[in-house]
């Protein structure tokens, strides 16, 4: 039951921030390195991105159960985070897009490249959005009111 409690504590929050933050600067720093075209690099980018993306999603979910409601920071924190969800959501939608770009051209030689750095861009946006969630949660957990953790 002590290991529950880890979890639900202010200190985990702000470890699991932090790793966020990180993992997705990295994923961001790589994404854009990755348009040079090199093939190590854009694994190392595509490696990053799986690991980032599943934690910005269960970032989103903390920030659900941990964020006061009824304070008004705590309501913007919320409408920052469904913001998130949205951004992530039309990010995802577009990368299926920019994969099905290759059958409505006839000429595909340029399509692969559009396809390629469409899929950058909208990695780049996503990224910075949980980077700028994340950074705010952090920035905002030394304020007592605007979250719900157990002492």
């Amino acid at each position: 039951m002590a290991k529950l409690e880890f979890f639900k504590s202010k200190r985990f929050f702000k470890y699991y921030l932090s790793i966020t933050a990180i993992t997705l600067s990295l994923t961001l720093f790589f994404n854009a390195l990755g348009a040079l075209g090199q093939l190590t690099i854009q694994m190392i980018a595509g490696v990053f991105t799986v690991i980032g993306v599943p934690l910005l999603i269960i970032l989103i979910l903390l920030i659900f159960s941990r964020a006061n409601r009824n304070d008004d920071l705590g309501l913007k924190i919320i409408r920052i985070n469904y913001l998130t969800i949205i951004i992530v959501c039309l990010c995802f939608s577009f990368l299926v897009m920019a994969g099905l770009l290759n059958s409505f051209y006839r000429d595909p030689t340029s399509v692969p490249l559009f396809g390629q750095l469409l899929s950058i861009y909208l990695f780049v946006i996503c990224m910075v959005f949980g980077i700028g969630l994340s950074i705010v949660c952090y920035l905002t957990l030394s304020i007592e009111k605007a979250w719900l953790f157990q002492s």
